[in-house]
């Protein structure tokens, strides 16, 4: 992924804010780490409004942010995946 113009020294200023095009590609690549090791529906649950509060907020690239959400779903799938596997595979006590 290439995000922004990723290694472009020109920053970003908008609305008071200054965020170099550098730190907003460690910012991405910190989102794709966190989406990719949430372990639980509630962590990805809560990473998915922060960055929804955060996309509101601030102006991304569509393709940065298509990226991530095609990223959360595929996490969320694999989440739920594990999780059907893991009540098919265990034994009930009521047997």
């Amino acid at each position: 992924m290439n995000p922004v113009g990723a290694g472009s020294p020109c920053p970003v200023q908008r609305g008071g804010q200054f965020v170099s095009y550098r730190n907003l590609v460690h910012w991405l690549e910190a989102c794709v780490q966190t989406i990719r090791t949430c372990e639980t529906h509630q962590a990805l649950q809560e990473i998915g409004q922060l960055l929804k509060t955060e996309i509101e907020r601030f102006t991304y690239a569509p393709d940065a942010i298509a990226y991530l959400r095609r990223l959360w779903q595929q996490r969320k799938a694999q989440l739920d995946l594990d999780l059907n596997l893991r009540s098919f595979y265990t034994p009930s006590l009521n047997s």
